[in-house]
C-alpha cells in the first residue's frame, strides 16, 4: 500500500534525509481540477497541468497544498515563513557588497540555503518532479542582479519580488496509468528515528487521501453564445507604447539590441475567483503546460507553448 515499506525507508535514510513515502490510487473518476478544489485550503498552493499536441493530454499534472514553508521578498527583504510566522530574515546588498549575518546578495541566495538543508534520496518509478522549491521571479529581480539597471518609477502592484513554496506534500497525476500518487517527502532530522519520520509521512498521506474522498459541491456552467464586452484598461496610453515601438526598432537597426518585448498590462475589476478565471482561460486556449499559483493575497495564471529549461540526470549548475 506505501512504498517504500518501512524497511526500505530506513535503509534510503542512510543515502540522505529526505525520501519520498507514496500510495497509489485510481485516478479515474478525479481530475487535477477537482482535487485542486478539495485540496487547496486557504494557504498558498498550485495546480500545475500539461498537455501535449493541442489535443493529447500529457502525462503528469501536479496539485499541491500546505508548503513545509515560503520563502518571499519584498524590497530588499527576504523572509522564511512557517506556518504563517517568519521564521528567519535577510537583508538583499547586491552582488558588488560582502554580505554579513542576515545578509545575502540576492533572493535566490535564501532558496538555495533552504534547499541544501536536504539530501534527497531517488526512489525508482517516480515522475522527473516529486517537489522542491515553486514559485516566481518577477522582473524587479535584475536590479538586485544588475544595479546598474534602475528600479521601476513606481511598484503599481505591490507584488513580491520573488515568492518561492518549499513543496512537500503533493498529488501527482498519472494520465498514462491513470493513477494518482499521493507523494509526502518525509524529512529525517539529525539524530531522529526514521521510524516516526515514516509515520509522520503515512499520516500525512492518510490527511491527504481523506480530503480527496471528500464529495465536491458541482455547479454546471453554460458557456455563452455572445461574452458580454468588458472594458480592459492598459497602464500606457496608446502614443506612448507606439512610441516604445519605434524607440525599439531603431535600437534594433543601430545593434543596440537583438529583441525587445513591448509590453503592456491590462487590467479590469472581476468578481471571479482565481480558479474560475484558470478554468475559463484553459477552456479558451489550452496550451502544453498551465499553471496556477495561489499566494498570499494574489494568484498567478500563467501558459507556455514549450518547455523553458529541463536538467536531467544531473544537478542545475
Amino acid at each position: 500500500m506505501y512504498y517504500p515499506t518501512l524497511d526500505e525507508f530506513v535503509r534510503l535514510a542512510r543515502d540522505g534525509n529526505l525520501i519520498p513515502v507514496c500510495r497509489r490510487i485510481l485516478a479515474d473518476f478525479e481530475t487535477p481540477l477537482s482535487a485542486y478544489q478539495k485540496l487547496r485550503g486557504q494557504g498558498e498552493s498550485f495546480l500545475f497541468e500539461s498537455v501535449e499536441g493541442g489535443e493529447h493530454l500529457g502525462r503528469y499534472s501536479f496539485v499541491g497544498s500546505r508548503p513545509r514553508a515560503v520563502m518571499r521578498q519584498i524590497g530588499n527583504r527576504v523572509e522564511v515563513l512557517e506556518q504563517g510566522r517568519v521564521r528567519e530574515a535577510f537583508t538583499v546588498v547586491g552582488p558588488a557588497k560582502k554580505t554579513g549575518p542576515g545578509e545575502v546578495k540576492d533572493g535566490l541566495e535564501v532558496v538555495e540555503r533552504l534547499m541544501s538543508r536536504y539530501r534527497p534520496v531517488n526512489v525508482p518509478g517516480l515522475p522527473r518532479f516529486t517537489g522542491g522549491a515553486i514559485g516566481f521571479i518577477g522582473y524587479e529581480f535584475i536590479h538586485d542582479v544588475e544595479p546598474v539597471v534602475p528600479k521601476p518609477a513606481k511598484d503599481e502592484l505591490r507584488t513580491p519580488v520573488m515568492t518561492f513554496l518549499i513543496a512537500d506534500k503533493l498529488l501527482v497525476f498519472d494520465r498514462v496509468s491513470q493513477t494518482i500518487t499521493i507523494l509526502v517527502n518525509a524529512p529525517v532530522a539529525e539524530g531522529q528515528a526514521p521510524m516516526s519520520a515514516y509515520e509522520e509521512a503515512v499520516r500525512d498521506i492518510e490527511i491527504l487521501l481523506q480530503r480527496l474522498e471528500q464529495p465536491l459541491e458541482h455547479h454546471p456552467v453554460t458557456l455563452p453564445d455572445d461574452p458580454p464586452e468588458i472594458p480592459f484598461k492598459s497602464n500606457l496610453p496608446k502614443e506612448v507604447f507606439l512610441e516604445n515601438v519605434v524607440k525599439s526598432k531603431k535600437y534594433i537597426t543601430a545593434g543596440d539590441i537583438i529583441q525587445v518585448v513591448g509590453s503592456q498590462r491590462f487590467s479590469t475589476p472581476i468578481q471571479a475567483t482565481p480558479l474560475e478565471v484558470y478554468r475559463a482561460a484553459r477552456t479558451i486556449n489550452p496550451p502544453p503546460y498551465m499553471f496556477l499559483l495561489a499566494l498570499d493575497g494574489f494568484s498567478l495564471r500563467g501558459a507556455s507553448p514549450e518547455i523553458h529549461v529541463r536538467c536531467e540526470d544531473r544537478p542545475l549548475a
